[in-house]
């Protein structure tokens, strides 16, 4: 069976910077979505963004390194079990 093409899944949220006075963009992570079968997306979220907007991305090389390292492992986990987290 092949692995599910994974996508990161970002909340939107449209600020103006207080120094400089331009519109900017926070992007927040906010879930993963992954392809099924028949090339619809399932999206899962952690949260939901009050703005409304989310893209989904391909996840980047070193975000895909950093998943997979032992002390992010370890993070995650350490989150899961007292409820806190990221």
């Amino acid at each position: 069976m092949a692995m599910a093409k994974r996508y990161e899944c970002f909340a939107l949220t449209e600020y103006k910077d207080k120094q400089s006075g331009e519109s900017r963009t926070s992007w927040s992570r906010c879930g993963v979505g992954f392809v099924n079968d028949d090339g619809s997306i399932n999206v899962n979220l952690d949260c939901v963004p009050l703005s409304g907007r989310m893209q989904l991305r391909e996840p980047q090389d070193r975000d895909v390194e950093r998943a997979r390292t032992p002390d992010n492992e370890s993070r995650r986990r350490d989150g899961e079990r007292t409820g806190g987290g990221r």
